[in-house]
């Protein structure tokens, strides 16, 4: 279950990232539009971001996976504290 307006990462994998079709990525988007796009694949030196039609998608080898997505929810986690406090020195 998702809470309306929390993000919800997608990650696909894929043997070849060149041939990345976003289709299924934007149907799901159209769903849960907030959150990171990655493309896993193997032999990935470093991750890179590219498109998949108006999506940004972020390609990246197993290796950095668990590390990109702690970052960002590290940084979301930062994000929300720091809306709440402004919250509550508004009320």
């Amino acid at each position: 279950m998702v809470r309306d307006g929390a993000e919800v990462h997608a990650v696909e994998s894929t043997i070849r990232p060149d041939r990345f079709d976003g289709r299924s990525l934007a149907v799901f988007r159209a769903s849960y539009p907030r959150g990171r796009n990655v493309v896993v694949s193997p032999g990935v030196a470093e991750p890179y971001d590219t498109r998949a039609g108006s999506l940004v998608v972020r390609v990246m080898d197993c290796r950095h996976l668990a590390a990109e997505l702690s970052a960002t929810d590290a940084l979301a986690h930062v994000q929300t504290t720091s809306a709440r406090r402004e919250r509550g020195k508004s009320s």
